[in-house]
């Protein structure tokens, strides 16, 4: 933006009555004031991101995401909006239903019109990265039906991508784009398949990079490796510390967060563990602990504490 121009500017914080969406121009001044009212079609939502078409025929477009919370584990509803430049004009964009809301959003520069949203705390049925070609119109999904390659983490095949807080197209190459979930990234070399209803390809490259909540790490007596247990990923053995883990050394039944885990000295095929479950809405955590005889993945002895 040049000289004098509109810039919008979106703020989120803790503490504040309402969310911030204002107008800035070329000499930062401001107009709107801190805490005021995101107005308009966004009105009552919390701006998560928001990225410029500049090439619109019509002029330049602002889209912006967002929820009635900050997530990434609150957000029950959320939209996506169309503004021109000067946000004097917008509306809200119609996607395909599901609960939750929406945190990323990205424009293809290299063609008006192309742009990418991410769900958020889209439960059901099931966070999404959602793209239109026609400026928002309709809408396709890229995760629907796409093919995964996980060998950089084989362990990923029990978890699905959620908290989507970002996606990003690559500037330089309209084929790639990025998308960050609550346990690593996805990237794709082949985004234009979905033109055409082909099939978009997916690959999970975390080779160093671990997105994980590790809660307690315990060595393995005698046979070397480890044995974790993570937030949302529960408990997993790992042979080789320097090697991702395959599906195999994931601890099952697969129940979520697993704050402790023990193992036996005399006896490292005899393993413990606690996990957190969603039981009921009048008791929404419960607290069990599993036993196992095997050492890997089979804890089926599940029991709820007394008391």
């Amino acid at each position: 933006m040049r000289g004098k121009e509109k810039l919008p500017v979106a703020e989120e914080r803790y503490g504040w009555e309402r969310p911030v969406l204002m107008r800035g121009c070329g000499d930062r001044r401001m107009t709107g004031r801190p805490g005021g009212k995101v107005t308009g079609p966004a009105a009552g939502f919390i701006p998560h991101h928001a990225d410029f078409d500049y090439g619109d025929p019509n002029g330049v477009k602002f889209y912006v995401v967002g929820g009635d919370a900050l997530g990434p584990n609150d957000m029950t509803t959320g939209a996506v909006w169309k503004f021109d430049a000067t946000m004097a004009m917008g509306a809200a964009l119609m996607l395909p239903g599901g609960q939750g809301g929406y945190a990323g959003v990205s424009v293809d520069v290299s063609r008006t019109g192309v742009v990418l949203v991410s769900t958020l705390d889209r439960w059901w049925p099931g966070d999404e990265v959602f793209r239109t070609t026609d400026g928002g119109e309709t809408w396709r999904a890229l995760l629907d039906g796409a093919t995964y390659t996980r060998e950089t983490g084989p362990w990923t095949i029990d978890s699905r991508p959620h908290w989507i807080g970002d996606v990003k197209v690559d500037p330089h190459n309209p084929e790639r784009a990025r998308f960050v979930t609550g346990y690593g990234i996805w990237a794709t070399e082949n985004l234009t398949k979905a033109d055409d209803g082909g099939t978009v390809a997916w690959d999970f490259l975390n080779t160093g990079l671990e997105e994980t909540v590790p809660l307690k790490v315990v060595s393995l007596p005698n046979e070397g490796g480890v044995v974790a247990a993570y937030g949302d990923m529960g408990v997993v053995r790992h042979p080789n510390p320097q090697v991702a883990p395959g599906p195999a050394d994931r601890a099952q039944p697969h129940t979520g967060t697993a704050p402790s885990v023990a193992v036996e000295e005399l006896a490292p095929g005899v393993m413990a563990r606690t996990t957190r479950v969603r039981a009921a809405v009048t008791r929404p955590m419960a607290a069990r602990i599993g036993r196992t005889l095997e050492g890997r993945r089979s804890r089926r002895r599940r029991t709820d504490p007394v008391g």
